[in-house]
C-alpha cells in the first residue's frame, strides 16, 4: 500500500510497459553487478559492500514492481517474468547467506520504502528528485547486515 501511496502522491498513475521494463531492467542489473562484486570481493569490507548492493538492489527491484503492479492495476498486464526475477533474487539471498533472514529483508525494505517517500514529488525527465530529507538507505542496510553478522 505504502508504494501504491507513493506514486499516487507523485502523479505516478499513467502506465508505460517499456519504461516500467525498463526501470526493473535496470535495478535487476544491479543485483547482477552486485554478484559479480560478491564474487570478486577480496577482504571483509568488499564482502560486505557487495551484500549491502544486493540487498538494496533487490529492495529496489521490489519497490519498482509494486509500484508497476499498481499502475497496471485493470490493464491486465504480465508479471510473470518480473516476479521470477524478484523470487531468485530473493532465494539468493535468503539461501546464500544464511544471516539475511526473512526479517532482516523485509527491515530493508522497509528502509526502501521510508527513503523513496522522504523524495520529493518534483520530476526531471519523468524521475522524482530526491529532496532535502532524503538519506540513503544503504546506511541503514549495512547497518543491519553488519549486525546480523555480528551475532
Amino acid at each position: 500500500m505504502r508504494v501504491a501511496r507513493w506514486n499516487f502522491e507523485r502523479d505516478n498513475l499513467g502506465f508505460n510497459m517499456e519504461l516500467e521494463v525498463n526501470m526493473l531492467a535496470e535495478e535487476a542489473q544491479e543485483f547482477k553487478d552486485g554478484m559479480v562484486d560478491y564474487f570478486n570481493a577480496v577482504g571483509v569490507n568488499q564482502l560486505e559492500d557487495a551484500i549491502v548492493e544486493l540487498v538494496d538492489a533487490w529492495a529496489d527491484f521490489r519497490f519498482v514492481l509494486q509500484g508497476s503492479k499498481f499502475k497496471a492495476l485493470g490493464l491486465m498486464q504480465d508479471f510473470c517474468s518480473a516476479d521470477q526475477t524478484e523470487a531468485y533474487m530473493y532465494m539468493c539471498l535468503t539461501e546464500g547467506f544464511d544471516f539475511l533472514s526473512p526479517e532482516l529483508l523485509e527491515l530493508a525494505f522497509d528502509a526502501v520504502v521510508t527513503a523513496n517517500e522522504e523524495k520529493g514529488i518534483a520530476k526531471i525527465n519523468g524521475k522524482i528528485q530526491k529532496g532535502s530529507e532524503w538519506v540513503d538507505p544503504k546506511a541503514i542496510i549495512r547497518d543491519l547486515v553488519s549486525e546480523a553478522t555480528d551475532v
